[in-house]
């Protein structure tokens, strides 16, 4: 199991790296191949921030993968919502 919320609040809760900490990894993605991705620790990213992918967002138990032109935010409890792009 993994927790949305420990006893300091939600997971992840801005405890952790500063955004500057952006890591990359290559990642396949099937329209555009190998592309060096942006790694966001979730705990980096504010509530209500647009990201725009690709990139990558890791917590302690899941890592999410946003496409190219998707639009992740995150919301007040933590959890992620991502949108589509416009792309084919």
């Amino acid at each position: 199991r993994c927790p949305l919320r420990d006893s300091a609040g939600p997971l992840g809760a801005e405890r952790h790296a500063a955004p500057s900490s952006v890591s990359r990894r290559d990642v396949y993605f099937p329209r555009l191949g190998l592309v060096s991705t942006p790694v966001r620790p979730l705990s980096t990213i504010s509530e209500d921030e647009n990201i725009e992918g690709p990139v990558l967002v890791e917590s302690a138990c899941t890592t999410v993968v946003v496409p190219d032109g998707n639009i992740c935010r995150r919301g007040g409890s933590g959890s992620l919502s991502i949108s589509p792009g416009q792309n084919p």
